[in-house]
């Protein structure tokens, strides 16, 4: 109720000292204006009846009502809302760790693969590098050697003031433990480069593991160097590196005879990364070319290792199983030896048949004298000729034998470098290497989520900050 006479400072002084919301200071000063000016008198006693009529109608208005009621119903729904907000934290508070593991997990999943061919291709790049410089060392030792190529036993050290760099020799997939990578074709060992027929397609240095073989280490693959002087990757291990013979054995006779009976003999020695695989790898070898094991060693405690298969196989396998024997490993020497039996052969059918004659002219003699039984001379005649029979009988099994089954042989020596596995609690090695691994893998993860964190920390950041107003919001 607005008043020209008043001051609006005064009328708030009236209508708190009214309402009773005044101190004792400001209720002292409104009687004094109230007992001094009647127009505040009046201004006072309208406040006091409009706060009078108020306070009926809020009454009247509220009559009937259960105020205790709606103060319980209010609290339990406050309880309800408070049990759900706290629910919906603790959800956040689980499901927020869990979304960062899925996210950071497709991330692992999307990019580790993509970067870890990169990075294998690095090393490819690396290897191949590797290669040429050895390549350059190879041909400038041939210039000041007439023309020749090193030796293959110690090509590195006749290369090293060619290349002054220890480091080319080691693949960066390659064993460190080995100190060296690569080998050198024994074929071109100490040869003459214009010896070579096809510079371009004759490997003089090639991946190796540590018993010589050829190695497969870059995505299948592996980088070798020719005689003209480049290197490439090839997916394959070029067929002059495979432990091969092409051993066919006679299918005819020539004009000399029917048939030839040649008999074969063949002798390896391979190295291999394990003993024990390479016999029990021979052995099947052996079933798969329709042969049979004669013997069969392993002597794992030796030093080195070493173990050797014999066996028997028809004579028209007797090349595949020798180049079964040499993809076990490496081979370090190989010797088949053949003998023509064919003479031999024709000489003991030959002997055969006269002694069956003999003994068949004494028997029609014996039937002609009409004697029940021949005379002891013709007896004993007659039991050597069956006796030198079966002896030709014998030496033609002998000849079949040695000329339808080839002996193969092999040895199989471990040149293995690498020391065996220690069990993980075998020792305090063991045990000290593996956990010196895991922390280097978890080292190698966190890098990388390091270096990527511009892909999942900003994602991250707005869940968070939007987690943290929602959970102002449902405080307040």
């Amino acid at each position: 109720m607005p008043t020209k006479d008043l001051p609006e400072e005064v009328e708030f002084l009236l209508c708190a000292y009214a309402d009773g919301e005044c101190d004792a200071d400001a209720a002292a000063r409104a009687r004094t204006l109230v007992e001094g000016d009647p127009a505040a008198a009046e201004y006072l006693s309208r406040a006091q009846t409009d706060r009078d009529a108020y306070v009926r109608a809020l009454l009247n208005e509220m009559e009937g009502i259960d105020v205790s009621g709606a103060v319980i119903s209010a609290v339990r729904e406050h309880a309800a809302r408070s049990e759900r907000h706290r629910r919906e934290i603790k959800w956040r508070r689980v499901t927020a760790p869990l979304a960062a593991a899925a996210l950071l997990t497709l991330v692992a999943v999307v990019l580790f693969p993509v970067f870890g061919k990169s990075r294998e291709k690095a090393r490819q790049t690396s290897c191949l590098s590797n290669v040429r410089q050895i390549m350059t060392g190879m041909l400038a030792y041939a210039q000041d050697y007439s023309g020749h190529l090193p030796s293959a036993r110690d090509w590195q050290k006749q290369l090293h003031d060619y290349t002054k760099n220890a480091m080319i020799f080691e693949c960066p997939n390659g064993d460190p433990k080995m100190g060296r990578s690569y080998a050198m074709n024994r074929q071109w060992s100490g040869a003459e480069l214009d010896s070579i027929p096809d510079k371009q397609a004759a490997v003089i240095v090639y991946e190796a593991d540590d018993t010589g073989a050829p190695a497969l280490r870059h995505n299948g693959g592996m980088n070798v160097g020719y005689a003209d002087g480049h290197a490439k990757m090839v997916r394959e291990v070029p067929p002059g590196l495979l432990p091969s013979t092409s051993l066919k054995p006679p299918s005819g006779g020539y004009g000399l005879a029917d048939e030839l009976k040649v008999s074969y003999e063949a002798q390896s020695e391979v190295w291999v990364a394990s003993v024990h695989e390479a016999v029990l790898g021979a052995e099947q070898a052996v079933q798969d070319e329709g042969g049979f094991v004669l013997a069969s060693r392993l002597q794992a405690t030796a030093d080195p290792p070493k173990g050797e298969v014999v066996c028997r196989v028809p004579r028209e396998r007797v090349g595949d199983a020798v180049n079964a024997f040499g993809a076990l490993g490496w081979v370090a020497t190989r010797e088949i030896a053949g003998e023509d039996l064919t003479a031999r052969y024709l000489a003991a059918q030959r002997t055969l048949a006269t002694d069956q004659g003999r003994e068949e002219r004494l028997r029609e003699s014996a039937k002609t004298a009409k004697q029940p039984q021949p005379a002891s001379a013709d007896r004993a005649k007659a039991d050597e000729a069956r006796k030198a029979q079966d002896n030709t009988r014998g030496e033609l099994f002998n000849i079949a034998s040695a000329t339808d089954l080839a002996t193969v042989s092999a040895r199989f020596l471990q040149r293995s470098e690498t020391p065996p596995p220690e069990g993980l609690g075998g020792t305090w090695t063991g045990a000290a290497s593996a956990a010196g691994a895991s922390v280097g893998w978890l080292l190698r993860v966190c890098i990388w989520l390091l270096l990527f964190a511009w892909l999942w920390a900003p994602p991250l950041g707005v869940a968070w900050l939007v987690r943290r107003r929602r959970s102002a919001g449902a405080a307040r």
